[in-house]
C-alpha cells in the first residue's frame, strides 16, 4: 500500500516494515523489528547541533583510514570512518537524532528527551 506526500511517497509492506522515499532519491526502510536503513545518496557534511552535548571524541587515522568516534551526554554515540579521498566506509548512529536538509547535510543531536 502506498500513500504520496508532497515530497514523496511512504510504501508499506505485508512483513510490517516500510519504505519511505523522497522526490530527491533518498530511501529509508523502516524495518519490521525496529532498524532503520538509509541510502541517503550523498551528504556533503556532517555536523553536532550543539557541543555541550560531546563528553567524548577520539580521532584515528590508519592505513588511509580516517575514524571519527564521538560518545555524547545521554549515552548516545557516533562512528564515522572515510577514506582519505572521502569515500564513506563506516556511519553508525544510536541513541541520537539527525537531521538532514535538501542540501544534504546531516545534523547529530541529544533527543530533546534526553
Amino acid at each position: 500500500m502506498d500513500f504520496e506526500f508532497k515530497g514523496g511517497k511512504i510504501s508499506l509492506n505485508e512483513d510490517g516494515s516500510a519504505i519511505l522515499e523522497t522526490e530527491d532519491g533518498r530511501k529509508f526502510r523502516l524495518g519490521a523489528d525496529g532498524t532503520v536503513n538509509a541510502d541517503l545518496k550523498s551528504i556533503k557534511s556532517v555536523g553536532v547541533k550543539n557541543l555541550i552535548d560531546l563528553t567524548g571524541y577520539t580521532l584515528m587515522r590508519k592505513e588511509g583510514l580516517i575514524r571519527h568516534n564521538l560518545q555524547f551526554r545521554n549515552g548516545g554515540s557516533a562512528t564515522l570512518a572515510y577514506e582519505e579521498s572521502g569515500t564513506l566506509v563506516e556511519f553508525k548512529i544510536s541513541g541520537l537524532e539527525t537531521n538532514i536538509t535538501k542540501e544534504s547535510e546531516l545534523t547529530l543531536s541529544v533527543p530533546s528527551n534526553s
